[in-house]
């Protein structure tokens, strides 16, 4: 720092001075505002002093007061401390018009360093026309500069100008990327609206996999060997499921009877997860060493097996698919809780179940 007010020093001041109070800093420096309020547009020239830029370029107010000697935006108390901006150039109304307007002459400039300093940007900016503004665009965490500003111009002519100069093209020998502030927020704009759409397909394509893959392991075949029997010769009236179930539930634990109206052959499927299970049941059917009768009626029973065990098992998985279906419909229309979907089917017990069309006889 110097006490000196030689013509650089005293540049440096009014320029730094004239942006506090210029149209785009003071509408938007909250701080100032209402500094000024408290003593009719005055500041002392102390406040302005624990401002970082002006107190690195002087701290003597004798030097600052002179530098503003022939400003026309910033006037100078009499006594020497404290300034005002010119009551003759009055604040533009902070209105969208006006930012639009400042919008229509800023370039957006992409490129330099992190550790660029305001001042190598100005220097940079000054060949190609008085800078009003420029803002140095910082990360929202970590607060650092990253690399990019706008920079506003008198005008838009000479904003463009820059925009297309050649000379403006590089900083320390890396390309910038430069366009005006507008062009740069529409491509942001139609930018961010690719990305949501393709996240929103992305999101969706992945939610139709998902669904794909439930709907492809619900339809999926579980097929485990040797658990159904085939039973014929059963009375074809007065035959209830429940009444099916108990008369093998003595050689078994059952768990599904499948059985058409008024049909006198039945499939029975034994509880169990491992092969065979039905097996075990036909061997003490044996060991029974007699005609086995279902209400006075002679039935035979064999192990289900080929086409008619492959058959029995796709229609159980087609018939399990449809239940989960009418039971996510049923809980869309009770508020999400299954209303009474959540119950057993008809049957009860110990999972005695229907697959196919129910019976009217004892219905």
């Amino acid at each position: 720092m110097t006490t000196e007010t030689a013509p650089e020093l005293s540049a440096k001041i009014l320029a730094q001075l004239e942006y506090y109070f210029g149209n785009v800093n003071l509408q938007r420096d909250r701080f100032l505002q209402d500094e000024m309020k408290k003593d009719h547009g005055w500041v002392p020239i102390d406040v302005l002093l624990t401002f970082n830029r002006l107190k690195q370029i002087t701290t003597d107010k004798k030097v600052i007061a002179a530098a503003l000697a022939n400003s026309e935006v910033v006037d100078v108390h009499e006594d020497g401390e404290k300034v005002r901006r010119n009551p003759d150039v009055p604040l533009p109304e902070n209105s969208l018009e006006f930012w639009q307007e400042i919008k229509s002459r800023t370039a957006y400039v992409k490129g330099f360093e992190p550790t660029t300093t305001l001042d190598e940007i100005v220097e940079f900016l000054k060949p190609f026309g008085n800078v009003q503004n420029v803002v140095m665009r910082k990360t929202k965490v970590t607060k650092l500069f990253k690399g990019s500003i706008f920079a506003t111009f008198d005008d838009v002519e000479t904003a463009q100008k820059f925009v297309n100069s050649e000379d403006a093209k590089t900083w320390n020998e890396k390309e910038l990327i430069r366009m005006m502030q507008n062009d740069y927020w529409a491509k942001e704009v139609a930018e961010t609206k690719e990305r949501r759409a393709a996240e929103k397909n992305l999101k969706q394509q992945k939610k139709l996999e998902t669904i794909a893959q439930s709907e492809e392991a619900i339809n999926a075949v579980n097929f485990v060997k040797g658990q159904v029997i085939k039973v014929t010769g059963l009375p074809t009236e007065g035959v209830s499921f429940a009444l099916v179930r108990e008369f093998f539930e003595k050689f078994a634990p059952v768990a599904y009877v499948v059985r058409e109206d008024q049909s006198s052959e039945a499939q029975i499927r034994f509880e169990g997860l491992e092969e065979n299970a039905a097996v075990a049941a036909l061997e003490k059917i044996k060991e029974a060493g007699e005609p086995l009768k279902f209400q006075d009626n002679e039935i035979t029973v064999s192990l289900l097996e080929g086409d008619e065990e492959e058959k029995y098992w796709a229609d159980f998985t087609k018939n399990k698919a449809a239940q989960i279906d009418r039971n996510k419909n049923r809980r869309g229309g009770r508020g999400g809780r299954g209303g009474r979907g959540n119950k057993r089917a008809h049957g009860g017990g110990r999972g005695v179940r229907n697959d196919a069309k129910r019976s009217k006889a004892g219905a």
